[in-house]
């Protein structure tokens, strides 16, 4: 019976957990709800309901939620829109300009019709993945994402970890235990609300028809009474099953003990101590189990705890906890040590968290409905490279940076499995060894020294955003992406940049729509079965030496000039040279080899020459 009602659960809620702020603020985007119908709860910071009204501004911490004919758009400085389906819920996490939407339930329609500013961000949050959106139309839910027109950055931190930037036409998909994959879009892809909000979009399908041939925009409106019929289908069965599973158990639970799942204390009754619940045992003298809480501690040593009611008693395992509580309802605490500034975030597998505000200490009081056996995961956020070094030494698998930035003579390792995203600042150090994901945040910079950049790992500079190598050696054989998107103010392209000064040496896949410059003094090698391609918008700029032993490509024009590659410097060619948009040779480019030129693209300036 209880495995019937996880499974219900499950397809009916999915919810995350965003430490709020000690005060509700309203700076940078104005965030408005628009356009309630059916059933429509607001919730602010603390929990509390609020009246819905049109209109309404919606502050850091507030939480949203529709029922079953439920839905609401949600208005971001007027021009910049979200629609929130049915059946479902979300949260806010606003800080000037940054907005985060943690979904926590259901489904979500992204209709950006203008790029973002340079210093906006929003990003959609689901337990295994982020969308940063800029200027786009897709979805989101649970486990999925996907782009009907635009582009966008995913960052997927699931049973695999990794970033990618997903362009019109394909989704992103968790796969569970597989990891997750990018995948082309067909229309049965296309869910009911994004089908619902394309039908009233002309612009829209206008678009995706010049742009984006392999969707049938025709066959997906035509299809939309269909899967409006099965989505309401499917929920009504899951709201029946869930009744009876509850009602089912809540007769199992009244027949009698169950197993336990802690250790009885000294008086031999069990107590819910400092969560504030308490409960009797029954007549034994032991607490009896109701449902299970189990909690996936991260190995933080001191700089993390979560304080839980003394008869709690772990498992086998040092990493799991696993608790219970005979009113069905779980208290514990999130505490970050004095010394380790940063904001807890948590995920839940199924239920709903409240919580309540940092106290003076930092410490934020949560509470949990417990419904069924479920797991918590956390997330760290640093704001020194002192409290980064020891994230990422205490085993962190997910960490931001943020804060002005800061000169750092450290060396960092990024281990496999874990991102590190840098949200705000400026920030250098002697090196980093990546074997994971490092993702540069919009309009901030990242500098290596001597030890340079080497690994695995993949490499995401967004727009805006710079990484410097300063006379380091750097080998890259994960994907890396350069990013570029228009601000929306001025129109002007606004560029990520990785600036080379020493030696780039790139080993995998690159995707480059802002800027690579190799320097003066910089050496660019593009190994064999190395693939680096320039898009639209995007720069390959070589003013030093470069070495092409793999493929280097600017990529046909799509909706724009095409891939651009200049060379000033001194460029050889062993393997190929792929031009479908623009090489301009001010310089020299030599064949060697085996080495070919190829394309129908532009050439300007000097010849490229075939040598011995």
């Amino acid at each position: 019976m209880k495995r019937l009602l996880a499974l219900c659960l499950t397809a009916l809620l999915l919810f995350s957990l965003v430490p709020a702020a000690a005060a509700e603020t309203a700076a940078g985007t104005t965030i408005r709800l628009q356009d309630a119908s059916g059933t429509v709860t607001v919730k602010n910071a603390s929990g509390k309901a609020v009246d819905v009204k049109a209109g309404m501004r919606l502050y850091n911490g507030y939480s949203v939620a529709t029922g079953s004919t439920g839905g609401v758009s949600i208005s971001l400085d007027g021009t910049k829109a979200v629609k929130l389906g049915a059946s479902a819920s979300l949260e806010v996490k606003k800080s000037g300009k940054k907005l985060e939407l943690s979904l926590r339930s259901g489904e979500l329609f992204f209709n950006v019709t203008e790029p973002l500013g340079s210093t906006d961000q929003l990003n959609i949050r689901t337990a295994t993945m982020v969308t940063g959106v800029r200027g786009s139309y897709g979805w989101v839910r649970p486990g999925e994402m996907g782009l009907l027109h635009g582009r966008v950055i995913v960052s997927c931190f699931g049973e695999r970890t990794g970033t990618e930037l997903v362009e019109s036409g394909h989704g992103v998909r968790d796969r569970a235990q597989a990891g997750y994959e990018v995948f082309p879009l067909t229309g049965g892809d296309v869910p009911a609300l994004a089908a619902a909000e394309l039908a009233e979009n002309a612009a829209l399908q206008e678009l995706i028809r010049a742009d984006v041939p392999t969707l049938d925009v025709d066959g997906i409106l035509a299809s939309l009474p269909e899967k409006q019929a099965a989505e309401a289908a499917a929920r009504e069965e899951a709201e029946a099953a869930l009744a009876e599973a509850l009602e089912a158990q809540a007769a199992e639970s009244s027949g009698g003990a169950v197993s336990q799942v802690f250790e009885e204390d000294d008086s031999g009754s069990g107590t819910a101590g400092s969560g504030g619940n308490s409960g009797s045992g029954g007549g034994s003298g032991q607490a009896q189990e109701k449902d299970s809480f189990r909690i996936t501690l991260p190995e933080t040593g001191d700089a993390f705890h979560i304080t839980v009611p003394d008869t709690y008693a772990p498992d086998e395992s040092a990493s799991n906890v696993y608790l219970t509580d005979t009113d069905g309802v779980f208290a514990f605490d999130l505490v970050p040590d004095a010394d380790y500034a940063y904001t807890v975030m948590a995920t839940v597998s199924e239920g709903e968290i409240e919580k309540g505000l940092p106290d003076d200490n930092g410490v934020v009081r949560c509470t949990l409905t417990v419904t069924s056996d479920q797991s918590l995961s956390f997330y760290a956020l640093a704001g020194s490279a002192e409290q980064l070094t020891q994230a990422l030494e205490q085993g962190w698998t997910d960490i931001s940076l943020n804060g002005s930035g800061e000169a750092s003579e450290e060396y960092i390792s990024i281990p496999a499995g874990t991102e590190l995203l840098i949200l705000e600042g400026s920030w250098s150090f002697a090196g980093i060894g990546n074997d994971g994901t490092l993702i540069v945040g919009m309009n901030t910079s990242c500098t290596v020294g001597e030890s340079g950049l080497t690994g695995s790992g993949s490499v995401t500079v967004l727009d805006g955003a710079t990484l410097t190598n300063d006379g380091g050696y750097c080998s890259l054989s994960g994907r890396l992406i350069i990013a570029a998107e228009s601000d929306a103010s001025t129109g002007e392209l606004r560029v990520g940049t990785l600036s080379n000064e020493g030696t780039l040496e790139l080993t995998g896949s690159a995707a480059i729509y802002g800027v690579l410059e190799n320097g003066d003094a910089g050496v660019l090698e593009i190994m064999a079965g190395a693939a680096v391609s320039v898009y639209d918008g995007g720069m390959l700029k070589n003013l030093g030496q470069a070495e092409v032993s793999g493929t280097l490509t600017a990529a046909a024009p799509d909706g724009g000039a095409g891939g651009f590659v200049g060379n000033y410097g001194s460029m050889t060619v062993s393997g190929a040279l792929q031009n479908n948009a623009t090489v301009e040779n001010l310089g020299s480019i030599q064949l060697t080899g085996n080495g070919t030129y190829s394309g129908d693209g532009k050439l300007t300036g000097n010849a490229v020459e075939t040598g011995p």
